[in-house]
Order: structure tokens, then sequence, then C-alpha cells
């Protein structure tokens, strides 16, 4: 089942009920566990559900596991700011999204499981930003070169700097609004001539 369709039940309450409870279950035996380490039958236990009910809703456990990554498929706003600066996809979903997960990262870094979420993050955050640039361009902004090319650095950087957040838990860490400004500036440079 592709997880960007409407999943079966619809908005039925007992359905996203059930959805919420299996990708809860699934999240929290992926911190403990690992994800090798996490079985179906756990997160059925866990969830309180048959499995019947989890393969209504999902493939496998990594279907419930990333099927909210879509987070960092992020659109261009409108316009252009204010102060005349070329827009950028807004990053401030994405930094409050690893603030709050951040035991969930340790987990996953701690049973060696981030090749799965970053490959998906990078994957994404490649293409925003190449839907980005490519409309940047159509609005007259002069790129720094190929959207692509500048797709790719730029998710590179960004994944790098959400990683390196999600890792500084302690005092030093900023707001993830901070960052994230910090972040859309940094795409601004990479992609825009005098950005």
């Amino acid at each position: 089942m592709d997880s960007t369709t409407t999943p079966p039940g619809g908005d039925d309450p007992r359905a996203v009920d059930s959805r919420a409870r299996i990708r809860r279950a699934v999240r929290e035996l992926i911190e403990e566990r690992g994800l090798r380490g996490t079985k179906i039958k756990d997160v059925l236990e866990r969830a309180a559900v048959a499995r019947a009910t989890f393969y209504a809703h999902f493939d496998d456990k990594e279907d419930a596991w990333v099927g909210g990554f879509d987070l960092f498929r992020i659109a261009l706003p409108p316009g252009v700011p204010a102060e005349g600066r070329p827009p950028v996809p807004p990053l401030g979903p994405a930094f409050a999204h690893v603030a709050v997960m951040r035991d969930h990262f340790a987990g996953l870094q701690r049973h060696g499981d981030l090749d799965l979420p970053l490959r998906i993050a990078r994957r994404d955050l490649r293409a925003t930003f190449a839907d980005a640039f490519t409309a940047l361009e159509a609005r007259g902004f002069v790129l720094n070169g190929p959207a692509e090319v500048l797709a790719d650095a730029a998710a590179g950087a960004v994944l790098e700097l959400l990683v390196a957040y999600a890792e500084d838990a302690g005092s030093t860490a900023s707001e993830p609004a901070e960052r994230a400004a910090l972040a859309e500036d940094l795409v601004r440079r990479i992609a825009v001539q005098g950005g």
C-alpha cells in the first residue's frame, strides 16, 4: 500500500485511532529495540490491534514507521517576501520535528537504524529544493548553477544541519526557529546569486 494515498477507512475515527496507535507502537519499539529488533507481533501487542487491522493500513513495519516522513516535502511560499530576499521553503517544521524526536533519533542511532529515514529525508529535501529552485528561476532569480545540482547541495547541507541539531540536546541547542532561519539563509546562499 502506498502510504501517500488515502488509507482504508478514510477518516473513520476508529481507523484514525488504529493508525495512530500502530505508528506510536512502531516508533516506541524501534526506539527501544531498533528496526531489526522490532517484530510485527510486538507491534500488534503494544498497539492492541489485530494482524488484519495492521495490514489493512500498512504494508510492513517500515511503512508504518516512515509513512509520516513527508514533512520534508515543503512548498515554496508564494510571492517574494517583503524584504525582497528570494523565498525558500520554510524549514521550521522540519527543525521542530527534530526537536521533539531527539529521543527517537538517539534510539535509531544507538541501533544503527538511521540509514532509511536519512535516505527518505534527503530524497524529499532534494525534490523540495529542485522544485523551489526551478520556481525561483521562473520568477526571474539567477541561480548559482543548475537547479538539480543546487538541490543536491542544499539537501545535503540541510540534512547535515538537521542531524547536528538532533545530536545537540544540551544547553547550547537553539530554538528550532533559530536553526531553521540559519538553514534557510544557507539554502538561499547556495541557490541564488546574491542570495
